[in-house]
């Protein structure tokens, strides 16, 4: 069983075009036990996953994150959540005052829905369903009124899932030499060059698209800001 994970994990793909086929009830409740699993911070186990089978929001949340045609026709789609609002009620139930929502609950949060939606993803291309992640922060309180997701909680990251209907190929990645070292960090200059040397060709299109100034990431960081204070964040 553990080298058909490793297999599943270093064939990775991403699968944007999925068969009519459902999901399996049982396969999903198998992904989503992989879920409720998963490491958290403390145990606290604040993420919530919200599983989106009907056809009409699956529309209307495409439509929100750009029209991502593949969010709309996989017969499921996963909404990972990071919950305070439940825990923020339960401190209140035990007759605690709960913190303020600042940029370290943001961060302890974010972690755990990065943890909780990996072990989601594993779980589901290990029954041979295709995944997808998507990027639902972009739109995160347009999503959060659709799904009726109260102040206090965020949606942050989405996973299509559904039985594959093409098999694209690996994409490229940095060279283990970039991003892995031992004992400190290496030595920039280097990692830089065999960045460039191994995908430029591939990347570089992507890189001025989201990493410039006024590209994609700026761009959203102004948007999740704001909507990070509507939805009750001390940040």
């Amino acid at each position: 069983m553990s080298g058909k994970c490793i297999e599943t994990i270093l064939n990775h793909r991403s699968v944007r075009k999925y068969k009519k086929t459902g999901i399996d009830e049982k396969d999903l409740q198998t992904i989503l036990e992989a879920a409720r699993r998963a490491p958290t911070g403390w145990g606290l186990g604040w993420i919530n996953v919200i599983v989106v089978r009907d056809e009409s929001l699956r529309k209307k949340i495409a439509e929100l994150v750009g029209g991502q045609r593949h969010v709309e026709e996989a017969p499921v789609l996963l909404i990972f959540t990071i919950d305070y609002a439940r825990m923020r009620e339960i401190l209140r139930k035990i007759n605690v005052a709960p913190g303020k929502h600042n940029i370290g609950f943001l961060l302890a949060g974010l972690i755990d829905a990065g943890i909780v939606s990996a072990f989601t993803a594993i779980a589901a291309e290990s029954l041979g369903y295709g995944i997808c992640y998507i990027a639902v922060y972009s739109a995160a309180c347009e999503i959060a009124s659709l799904l009726n997701i109260p102040r206090g909680s965020l949606p942050v990251v989405g996973l299509t899932i559904g039985v594959p209907d093409e098999k694209p190929g690996l994409r490229p990645r940095p060279p283990l030499s970039v991003i892995a070292d031992y004992d400190k960090y290496g030595v920039l200059e280097d990692k830089i060059d065999k960045t460039l040397a191994s995908l430029r060709e591939y990347m570089e299109k992507t890189w001025k698209l989201v990493l410039t100034e006024n590209g994609v990431y700026e761009n959203v960081g102004n948007t999740i800001l704001e909507c990070l204070r509507e939805q009750g964040f001390d940040i």
